[in-house]
Parts: structure tokens; sequence; C-alpha cells
């Protein structure tokens, strides 16, 4: 739809040119307006014959190519009517859109417009930026909107009111992804041209990009009214719109009429597939599809609806071979995985199927197509015990929903249409599984009917007493009917069978669990890993007893274990990096995530980790990728939004800043860190008035939370009300003692006048944290300006025991003994040169104490080296 974009956006505008002079001419406009180009072209190849009509006929040939898409043998028209002496200002900026579609960017660009009447030039200099906009190698560059840019000053020079150069315009603004401005753009253009059909068109291209698909497709229908000829690239654009619309009559009317001229056009016959398929007619669906294939680089679908529709018809070799090419292409699609794992279902290659399957359910855990493969997938392997949990979470998911036998065709049934897209393709799947049994139990368990699901247990495993996993289901079914002790004997007897069952392993260690035995749990999890020493679910659930007991050591080491033996997995690697944030070691979490599946790598859960280690690291730039890729993902989250509200407050984008909180409140309204950064934002501009709405909405959802109680202290200041602004602050640092808050603290403490609590404040806060570097240099300025030299010293060289080679603690440290202790002031000064030779504030204050001391050549040569590196600053001048 992209590349249909810029090619249609170009072709909208073309005219045709003057009035014919002759009855094959005029015949020939007939058939060009019924859309009958065979004809027209009869018509118009006897009219060359006769020079006077030659000049128009080329050119009206010209418009019937491009009206068939054969933008080459179109250019040779238009030279030979250009020729010929049709006129210039016609064929001009046609001419050069028709290039652009074969990618000759650069003999578009080469097309002069001195000679040409000032519209005419307007129109080429706009087709010519609209040229460089879609060449894919100016875009690669980075220099095509800039180009652009300088055509369309051009254009304006000449004619600005030319419509060409307003859709131009306008795409220019959709290229920069500026949608709003170019829909408040569009919407005057359609009010000065409302009867355009160019216009309309791009009109419906910018409501897609904006997703209001419906009023797209009355836009573009718009245009196909309007437009004085049938346009078969509007067909096929209005029927890839109604294709996103579910509405495949319609697709199909349009692509049929496609198809009357071009048999073989392989978008009509993409769009005309898809609509069959959807209408359940696969076999015409693959015969028409099958003509697609050379455009399944911008389509892909045509290989998934191929596969689907092999699938249908039972050909599992050719529906394997097309879901596997699509997979190739689209390695982060959820239904083509799903479908790829379904066809291997029915070649009953099910750890096949399993492999292809878990990356979707690292990305999605609710996709219910994915759980109900994997959970057939478990049943075809026998792990049934393991099948049956991943059928009682769908049921969880979707509580409404009734499981049934998987039948000949169709999976299951499904009532909620608003889960239609994870279902594509699932009516399409059969197969002969054996789950009746099992899915009997759980509905049973589903309508809270524990008695009946314990006898259909009891017949399943009764009808094969030594099978291992009928006897884990029994199991299963004891414990969620409340009778543990059966339970208990169900999975022993499991294990007598199957010693180190790892299923039957950790349902006891549950068990003893729920009688709060932890040492009998580690010993039934620890039996599971003799036998299966890299088992996912028992290396987790070993991982999981001891963050329960608080042996965070022996928790990272089964995770490390879980990760390093199950590469395929991502569940431990979360688990790796949620520990790594909250332990601050942000630079452990991208090495986890290097060599997921890039279904795996695109999960919110991922790119969020992600982000917020890459934010911890300063790699803004990279966080901002990761959380731009989440927002793709998941539009709603609130956190992603908030997220990258911090990205771009590292990058400086005030604008990216806020207009991200302002989404995040839209989609949490008590988005609690995204309302206290707007409150900041609102205090920072002096908008009281934001600042009191936002203050009142956080003290209702979260007054305790320190910084609310933060910015109703910084409120009180600002109002002169300084005791309760101490008071506030007070209750900030009870709640979440540190440097900042005891900081906050004495610095409204010295507003209230209370200097005497100032100091105290700190030196009790120093007194318990002697290292805090920020703290004892806060106090040590306090003192400095309060002219209590000594004092100052002493917290000066404190700090300088901790960080002996700090520049500026020896810089403050010889200012502060400048008047009382000149000499040291010095020795101090030059230790600070030494470590910053070229530091104004460095050389100032040498220079300062060189000066007192009656040294002015010295002093002045330092100031002139200061005033090199900071040449305006207002202090070195008067110094």
């Amino acid at each position: 739809m992209r590349l249909l974009f810029y090619t249609c956006v170009l072709l909208a505008l073309a005219a045709c040119g003057g009035d014919g002079g002759g009855s094959a001419v005029d015949r020939a406009r007939e058939h060009i307006a019924s859309a009958d180009y065979d004809a027209a072209t009869v018509e118009l190849q006897n009219a060359l014959q006769e020079p006077e009509l030659a000049a128009e006929a080329h050119w009206l040939l010209s418009t019937v190519l491009l009206r068939q898409g054969d933008a080459r043998l179109a250019e040779n028209q238009l030279r030979s009517a250009l020729r010929q002496g049709w006129s210039a200002d016609a064929i001009m900026p046609v001419l050069a859109k028709t290039l652009m579609v074969q990618g000759k960017t650069d003999e578009a660009l080469a097309l002069e417009y001195e000679e040409l009447s000032a519209p005419a030039a307007a129109q080429l200099l706009a087709a010519q930026a609209i040229a460089v906009m879609a060449d894919r190698k100016k875009n690669r560059s980075g220099e095509a909107n800039t180009e652009a840019q300088v055509l369309l000053a051009s254009a304006r020079g000449y004619a600005p009111e030319e419509l060409a150069v307003q859709l131009a315009e306008s795409t220019l603004l959709v290229r920069e992804a500026q949608l709003d401005e170019a829909w408040a753009k569009m919407q005057g253009i359609v009010k000065e041209w409302p009867e355009d059909a160019g216009v309309r068109w791009l009109e419906g291209q910018i409501l897609l990009l904006q997703g209001n698909t419906p009023a797209a497709r009355e836009a573009i229908d718009k245009s196909i009214e309007l437009a004085p000829t049938t346009n078969l690239t509007d067909h096929i654009m209005r029927a890839l719109v109604s294709i996103e619309l579910g509405d495949y009559e319609s697709a199909l009317a349009d692509v049929e009429l496609v198809l009357m001229h071009r048999d073989d056009d392989p978008t009509a016959n993409y769009i005309a597939g898809v609509s069959k398929f959807h209408n359940g007619e696969y076999r015409d669906a693959i015969t028409t599809l099958t003509r697609a294939q050379r455009v399944q680089s911008h389509f892909p679908l045509v290989l998934y609806y191929l596969a689907s529709a092999y699938l249908v018809e039972r050909d599992l070799d050719l529906a394997e071979r097309f879901a596997r090419e699509f997979n190739a292409i689209e390695l982060d699609n959820i239904n083509g995985a799903n479908l790829l794992g379904a066809v291997l279902l029915h070649k009953n290659r099910a750890e096949e199927a399993m492999t292809i399957l878990q990356p979707v359910l690292d990305r999605s855990p609710g996709n219910v197509l994915a759980l109900n493969y994997m959970a057939n997938a478990k049943l075809m392997v026998g792990e049934t015990d393991l099948g049956m949990m991943l059928y009682a979470q769908i049921g969880q998911l979707v509580p409404s929903f009734e499981i049934h036998p998987l039948p000949q065709v169709g999976v299951f049934g499904w009532d909620d249409e608003s889960h239609e897209s994870d279902m594509l393709g699932s009516t399409y799947i059969s197969g002969d599984f054996p789950q009746a049994d099992l899915l009997n139990i759980l509905n049973h368990l589903a309508r809270k009917d524990h008695e009946g699901a314990v006898d259909a247990a009891v017949s399943y495993q009764g009808r094969d007493p030594g099978n291992v996993a009928a006897l884990n289901v029994l199991g299963r079914t004891y414990f969620a009917a409340g009778r543990n002790a059966e339970a208990r004997a169900a999975f022993e007897r499991a294990l007598y069978r199957d010693p180190g069952n790892t299923s039957a392993n950790w349902s006891l260690a549950e068990l003893a669990l729920a009688d709060d035995d932890t040492g009998a749990a580690r010993a039934f999890y620890e039996s599971g890993l003799e036998k299966h020493p890299d088992d996912l679910t028992t290396l987790i659930k070993l991982a999981e007893l001891e963050a329960l007991l608080g042996d965070d050591y022996a928790r990272l080491r089964w995770l490390r274990q879980a990760a390093r033996s199950n590469p395929a997995f991502l569940s431990p690697r979360l688990e790796l990096a949620q520990h790594y944030i909250g332990t601050d070691s942000p630079e452990s979490i991208p090495p986890l995530f290097e060599k997921l599946h890039p279904l795996q790598a695109a999960s919110p859960r991922v790119l969020e980790l992600l982000a917020l280690a890459q934010l911890r690291l300063g790699e803004s730039d990279a966080a901002a990728e990761s959380l731009d890729k989440w927002i793709h993902e998941d539009p709603g989250s609130a956190q992603a939004y908030y997220l990258r509200a911090l990205t771009a407050s590292a990058q400086g984008d005030q604008a990216t800043l806020r207009a991200s909180l302002s989404k995040a409140i839209e989609r949490d309204p008590e988005h609690v860190l995204a309302l206290i950064s707007l409150a900041r934002l609102a205090r920072s501009d002096a908008d009281e008035e934001r600042f009191g709405e936002y203050l009142a909405t956080l003290v209702d959802i979260a007054p305790e939370t320190p910084e609310v109680l933060k910015l109703r202290s910084l409120k009180a200041h600002d109002a002169a009300e300084y005791d309760e602004a101490v008071r506030l602050a007070t209750r900030v640092y009870a709640l979440a003692p540190s440097t900042q808050s005891v900081l906050d603290l004495a610095s409204l403490q010295r507003a209230a006048g209370h200097n005497g609590n100032a100091h105290l404040t700190l030196r009790q806060w120093i007194a318990r944290n002697p290292k805090d570097v920020d703290a004892r240099l806060y106090l040590a300025n306090e003192l400095s300006q309060a002219g209590r030299t000594q004092a100052a010293k002493n917290q000066f060289l404190a700090v300088l025991e901790i960080q002996p080679d700090n520049a500026t603690v020896l810089n403050n440290l010889a200012w502060t003994l400048r008047k009382e202790s000149p000499s040291e002031a010095l020795q101090y000064g030059h230790m600070a040169l030494a470590l910053a030779p070229d530091s104004p504030q460095v050389l100032d204050t040498v220079a300062v104490i060189e000066h007192l001391g009656g040294e002015h050549a010295k002093a002045r040569e330092r100031l002139r080296l200061a005033m090199q590196v900071a040449p305006g600053s207002p202090t070195l001048l008067y110094h």
C-alpha cells in the first residue's frame, strides 16, 4: 500500500490535454472514459497514421498506458508527443511522474522547467519533489526530504496556489510523520477543491495512516466517483482498504473490474484470492493467489493465504512450503508462526510445532490459538497433564468459552468477535488428537463440578491403568477438587511407574508447599532434576522456592541454569533481567536478549526491560528505539509512553517529552509517575492552574507517596507557607531518607529561617552516612557562605579523603581559604590546577588568590587563559 501511495499520488493529477480533432481520437476518448483500453488503443493506433492527429494520439496513448500500469511504454509515447508538437506544459509534469514510477529519479530531475508557463513549471517541480521522496536511494542516504523541500520552495515561487504544489506539500508532511499538520493542510485543500479526485484520494491516504479506515474508504469512494475516467489503480487501492475492513465482497467487485482489463495483474489477483479465501472458495483462491506470487515481496500474505488454502485442501506438503516461505519473510508475524505450527501438527511433527509456537507464547502469553496448538502438541507427545494445564489457561482467559474435542475441521468454537484476528486460520485446522476425555474433565472443572471432573478423570485413567500421564491428570483433578490426599496418592503412583517424572515431582512439591513443607518441596524438585537436569519448569519452580525462602543467590543460580540449558525459552531471561533492574546492574541485561527469536525480541516485556537498562546506561537513543517498538506493539501502554518521555528528557526533546506524558495519562489517568512529571513541568512553566490540577489528582490517588508530598511542600514554599513546606519535607525525609530528601529539607529549613535546624539536619545525616559526598559538599558550601571557614574546611577535607582527585572540591576549598589562609589556599588551588589545567573556574580562583597576594601580572595571565575558554563570563571580565 505504501508503494501504491507514491505511485497513485503522482498519477492522480495526469490530465488529458486539448480537444480531439478527428473521429478516431473522439472514439478513443469515449473508450478511455469507460476503461475499454484495448478498443482505445486500436483507435489511437489508427489516429497515428494521420499526421494532424499523431501528437494527440501519442498523448492519449500515454494516458492509456499509464492507466494500465505500463510506465515504460507511456514514457515513449510522451516523448513522441513532445517531439510532434504536443504542449510541453501538459507533457513535462506527467513525464516526470512517469519517470518516477520507473525509478528514474535522476532523469525526472533533469527535466527543465524554465521554458514552461508558471503553472506548468510549478506542477513539474512538485512532481520532481514527489519523485525525490519516492526514491529509495535518496531515502537511505537521508537526502530525500531535504531535496523535496528545496524543489517545493521553487514550485511555490512559480505558482504556490497550484493544486499539485499543495498536494506535494501535504505528502512531504506525511513523510515527515507530521500527520496532524498534513491533515490540517488537507482539510483546507478539500475545502478549496472538494470535487477534485486527486484531492479526495490523498485525503483517503492520510486517513488510512491515521488509522481511520472507514473514513478513508469514504474518501477513496468519492475520489473514484469524481474521476473523469476509470482509473484501475484507484479500484485496486479501494479493494485493499476493503480487505482491511473485512469487506471481501466489495474488494472482489473492485478487482473483478480490474481483471476484466488486466487478468494477469498480480495485485488484483492477490486481492481476489484473499476475498475468495474468506468466502470459502479455497480451490479458486489457490488458482488466483498463484497468479499473484510475483508481488509476494510487497504482499507477503500471498504466501500465508496459499498455505492456509492448501491446508484446507489437505495438501500438507504445499501448505508447509508456503507457510515456511511466509515465516522466512515475516519472522515476527504471530499468525504465520501459528499457521506453520498447525501445519506441523497435522503432519504429526509435534516437537517441531512446539519449537515454532514457543516464541509466539513468549511474545503473547494470552494468544489463545497458540495455547490451543501447544496443548495439542503436548497431548501428541504424551505430556497430557501439561496439555490439561494449557487448556485450563484458555478457560481462564475466556471464561465463557466452552472447550470442545477437536473435530475433523475446526479446532474449537469461538463466539467472541473481538478475538477474530487471533483466530485467523483456526477454522481450517484438522486433526485426530486424543483430547476428548481431557476436555470433558476441564469442562466439569470450569463449571465447578468437581465430582463430575473426578469421575471423568477416574474413568480416563481406569481405561489405561499404566499410563503415567493419565495418573498425573487424575492427580491434578483431585488437587483442583481440594482432595489433596488422593492427589498425592495419584502422583506417587505416577512416580512409582516412572521414577523422576517431572510432572509428578513438581505436583508433589506443590502439595508440600501447600502444607508449608519447603524441605519436602525442594526434595521433589531435585528428584525430578536428577533424571531431567534441564527441565525448564522444575528449574523455574526451584528459583521460585528460593525466592520464597529469601535466598537470592540460589535463586539466581537456578535461573541462570534455566537460561543456559533452555536457550529457546524467554521466561528465565525475563526473571534475570528483572533481578538486574532491581539490583542496579543494567549492563547485564542487553546480553540476555541478544540472540532472541524476532517474535521474542518484540515482546513488550523484553522491550520494557531493555529500555530501562538502556536508560540507566545513558543510552537514550537506543532506549527511544526500544520504546518506539514497544509502543508499536502495545499502543495502549501508559508505561511505554511514560518511559518514552524519560528518553525524550534525556535527549532534550521537550516536544516529545510533553506529548508522551500526555499520551501516558490519556491511557491511564491515574499513572502516578506521569502525573508527577506533568506537575513538575507545569510548575516550571509557572502554570499554577495546571500544577494545582495535577497535584489535586495526585493527592487524591497517592497522598502518601514521597514525590507527591514533595510537590505539596514546593507548592507551600511557592505560597510562602514555609513552616508547612518544612513539615511536608520532613514527612518526605521520614518516608524516603536519601541524599536528595535531606538536602531538600535543609534547603526549606533555611528558607523558613531555621538555619540552625538546617545544619543540625545535615550533620545528623552525615553522622549516619559519613561517605555521602553530596551532603558534605552542601554543608561545606553553607558553612563557607556563613563565614565559618574552619568548619567548611573540615567538611571539604573529609570529602577529599573519599575523593582525593576531585578538582572541584580542591577549588572550592581554595576559594574558602583565600582570605584567612592565602598560602594554604594557593596550595590547594595549584593542586586543582594540576588536575584541571583548562578549567576557567580553577584558573579564576588561583588568579584571585594571586591578585590578593599582590601577584597581579600572574593573575592577569591566568585570567587571560580562562577567558579563552569562557570569553563571555561576567565574573572573569570583572576580575
